[in-house]
């Protein structure tokens, strides 16, 4: 979904081209800036932009759950981007050991040159309090007075500052809102993607009826944008086109959204309502993530063991059976469980980091995977049926029913 309309965010759009000083080179960026507000508010969007018509020279992207990591594999994230260049071929062998904030603080300074402006995108920095680092926070909140170079940190969360202010007792940064997407401009960026073939002006009606029902009760607009997807099928169905009446389309939808309605703050809407209204498409590690979700759903833990530890070493497991119907499991299973389920699926062919993690969070906020219970010790539950789980399974060649338990 495009989101570029620049009638939208434009206070944003402004404030962002002023601090960073737009195509003037020489112009003098501030020490640290925190935007925040609700998901899906434009808030990377409108940085990136703002960002690519700026003269910055470098980029460094930060995601604060690296930190799960542990500090040296976060650190190390950080120094390997500062330090990458197109043009060299080994300049990422030659990063040192670094697991302290000095060493950390120290290899900047080396590596960050005096001419060059730098920009730290730093997202969701509250999951460095969550895990105990809230040293580090405090290293990337001064981080120029610390390195004595032309840089900027920014941070992005969903969270007021004040709520770090309480914890940090530092000085508050220059601090920019993103509020919800008010009801104009949800309309103004859902008809700039007007599809093909369809009559521009009723198109714009039925968004606007279904913004009329939705509105009320949800605010995202990854979530409204779905809910119009969803019902278009319907509202313009061949009869009601022909008639041209727009009385007759509202009529033909109207029962079926205001029942939507219940659905709209329900986390366990089914994904496979928007499947046949989008093509989906992952990468392999996302895909391997969601069918070891759905084992993890379906099967109880203490057969993990039977599945995978005695299959690989003895090889004398039950070949499973796949029943047609798997009730999900109550409480949902632990994070450990999951990247446990994962690597043995997978072969350990894919990557047990950040970009691990990165894709839990995306697979999370796409409404393939919930996330239940406290922020240090989350759960997850698959949000996928048996016969979306299968189709996936099938497109890498793994043979889902075998992991699976059953009675039967």
């Amino acid at each position: 979904m495009n989101v570029s309309n620049p009638k939208v965010r434009l206070g944003q759009r402004n404030f962002l081209k002023m601090v960073l000083g737009g195509t003037k080179k020489e112009s003098c960026l501030p020490e640290c800036l925190f935007l925040w507000g609700p998901a899906n508010s434009g808030k990377t969007h409108i940085l990136n932009e703002s960002l690519r018509k700026s003269s910055i020279d470098k980029r460094i992207e930060i995601n604060c759950c690296e930190i799960m990591c542990g500090r040296r594999g976060f650190f190390d994230s950080i120094l390997r981007q500062i330090k990458y260049e197109p043009e060299s071929d080994d300049q990422l062998e030659n990063i040192g050991r670094c697991d302290t904030l000095l060493t950390f603080t120290q290899q900047l300074s080396q590596y960050l040159h005096t001419d060059k402006s730098v920009i730290f995108i730093i997202d969701r920095p509250e999951f460095l309090f969550e895990q105990g680092c809230g040293d580090i926070f405090l290293i990337l909140r001064n981080l120029r007075s610390y390195v004595q170079r032309h840089l900027c940190c920014i941070f992005t969360s969903r969270l007021p500052w004040s709520s770090f202010a309480q914890m940090t007792q530092c000085q508050a940064p220059i601090e920019l809102q993103f509020p919800q997407y008010t009801s104009d401009e949800v309309f103004t960026i859902i008809t700039d993607n007007l599809p093909s073939k369809i009559n521009p002006e009723i198109y714009k009606n039925y968004v606007r009826l279904v913004l009329n029902v939705h509105y009320i009760t949800c605010r995202d607009l990854n979530k409204l944008w779905k809910f119009v997807n969803l019902r278009q099928d319907q509202f313009f169905e061949p009869e009601s086109k022909r008639s041209g009446q727009q009385l007759v389309l509202w009529r033909n939808i109207q029962s079926t959204l205001k029942k939507d309605i219940q659905k709209t703050n329900n986390s366990d809407i089914k994904v496979q309502e928007w499947i046949d209204h989008s093509s989906v498409n992952l990468p392999l590690c996302s895909v391997y993530l969601l069918i070891a979700a759905f084992i993890a759903s379906v099967n109880p833990q203490s057969y993990d063991k039977r599945f995978f530890v005695k299959a690989r070493s003895e090889g004398k497991k039950r070949r499973g059976v796949m029943s047609t119907v798997h009730k999900v499991l109550r409480g949902g299973f632990p994070h450990t469980r999951l990247i446990g389920i994962f690597a043995q699926i997978s072969d350990r062919k894919l990557p047990l980091d950040s970009i691990l993690l990165s894709n839990i969070a995306t697979l999370i906020s796409q409404g393939y995977l919930i996330r239940d219970g406290s922020l240090h010790k989350p759960k997850y539950r698959s949000n996928l049926s048996k016969e979306f789980v299968l189709k996936l399974s099938q497109n890498v060649n793994f043979d889902l029913d075998y992991y699976i338990y059953s009675n039967h």
